[in-house]
């Protein structure tokens, strides 16, 4: 990508982001269309303005929600009734059937179920995984009635997942529902004792919510019309006040905002971005796309911010597409931030940055993964489980990396061409008519 631009970067203070967590979980919870991510919204839009950004605004949409309403998990014959969450964009209707347990559903796992004859159609699947959203379809698919994630969520806490994540679209046609860690023991104790049969079911609701996207400026110097966006999208899922997903990307893009308008012009403009309803398939980064897709072949790069650190130990990991993955490792190395593992962002459905790397614009993503923390998109994930050190590094290796996209003059303007594309996204594709609030 061209020669690498080697001036100063902004320091991050993990104090200061501390802070802003704070005050974006203040907020309360943050799910698209509930009244705590409106106002984290108005709280962002005033961020964005007392850092000193140009042209905020709020970029107005709406998306397709789950509304959650009451979930039922028992056993056929009424003896055991379990704790259980709506596993989202599953259709709000019962089933009773014979179980199948499928391990972890990870693809090794499936892989070995089919090539036994394991059998899944008309049955209700059980599965632990974070990530649902990787096989749904497929079970569907094989005609399966049902599905039943069993958590890893410690405390008695239900987590809150997602049938469908990236593309986003309708909720599937079968139930699903997220099983208490502890009473998914209990279940499949009653499956080794000879149980064989499940009652599962919810009554969510599915509707378009109001929502949008907050976006600033730091106009460029000699190359105003070339782009880099930063961004870090501020819901949560349904319980808790998400401080590290994503009250910490959110803090840092802010902090990274008020550190750099007081740094020299940089010559390609900077665009800040906090997306809406990533935790339904990225639909905000979505919105983004389409709305500037007439600027996205002068767009050099999307840096990503999600759920940047956690209170445990986590390895260091880029999720980047080709593009840009040695611009990448060169700049976080060089402040400190090596990758002990590596993914190609197209092959996995992550974050924000995907719809990014489907329009062609190289993109990229620092956080610390594996392992999942705990309390993923549970109520457990508060601020002071926040490894506000390990937050700065990451967002620090982000800044490197985009400071070089914004002041690197000899950078050669790339696309992505990803391995997996799993949404037109491409200039012109699909364009928005929703108008901005300044």
């Amino acid at each position: 990508m061209g020669a690498r631009g080697r001036s100063p970067i902004p320091n991050l203070d993990p104090g200061a982001i501390g802070a802003r967590i704070a005050e974006l979980c203040a907020c309360g919870n943050r799910y698209v269309g509930s009244p705590g991510e409106a106002q984290a919204r108005e709280l962002i839009h005033s961020m964005f303005r007392q850092a000193g950004l140009e042209q905020v605004r709020i970029e107005e949409h709406t998306v397709l929600a789950c509304l959650p309403g009451a979930a039922i998990c028992e056993l056929a014959d009424g003896t055991l009734r379990f704790q259980a969450s709506v596993l989202q964009f599953t259709a709000a209707v019962r089933a009773e059937a014979e179980i199948t347990y499928l391990g972890s559903g990870s693809r090794a796992e499936l892989d070995w179920a089919w090539e036994n004859g394991l059998e899944i159609g008309g049955r209700i699947a059980v599965a632990h995984s974070y990530w649902p959203f990787e096989f749904v379809e497929e079970l569907v698919e094989r005609g399966a009635a049902g599905l039943v994630i069993l958590a890893d969520t410690p405390g008695g806490q239900v987590p809150h997942f997602t049938a469908r994540m990236y593309p986003p679209g309708e909720p599937y046609p079968i139930p699903g529902v997220v099983v208490e860690q502890a009473d998914g023991r209990r279940l499949l104790a009653a499956l080794a004792d000879g149980t064989r049969r499940l009652r599962i079911g919810h009554d969510s609701d599915y509707q378009r919510v109001a929502t949008g996207n907050v976006v600033g400026e730091i106009p460029g110097g000699s190359l105003p019309a070339e782009r880099v966006v930063l961004g870090a999208h501020y819901d949560t899922q349904y319980a808790g006040v998400g401080a590290c997903d994503n009250a910490s990307g959110v803090a840092t893009l802010v902090e990274l905002a008020a550190t750099w308008r007081s740094a020299p012009q940089p010559e390609r403009t900077l665009v800040f971005a906090a997306f809406a309803d990533e935790e339904h398939g990225f639909q905000g980064a979505i919105d983004y796309c389409r709305r500037h897709a007439a600027e996205l072949d002068q767009t050099v790069g999307m840096v990503n911010l999600d759920a940047l650190g956690w209170l445990m130990p986590g390895e260091r990991s880029l999720h980047a597409d080709p593009s840009i993955r040695e611009l990448a490792i060169e700049c976080a190395s060089r402040v400190g931030w090596v990758p002990e593992n590596e993914f190609e962002a197209s092959l996995m459905q992550a974050s924000d940055h995907n719809p990014f790397i489907d329009a062609g614009v190289p993109a990229c993503f620092f956080w610390h993964y594996p392992p999942q923390h705990p309390y993923y998109h549970a109520e457990g994930d508060r601020l002071e489980l926040v490894a506000l050190d390990a937050v700065a590094a990451a967002g620090t290796a982000a800044a490197a990396t985009a400071h070089t996209l914004a002041n690197d003059r000899e950078l050669e303007i790339g696309r992505s061409r990803p391995s997996v594309r799993r949404l037109d996204l491409t200039p012109g594709s699909n364009g928005s008519s929703d108008t901005p609030r300044q």
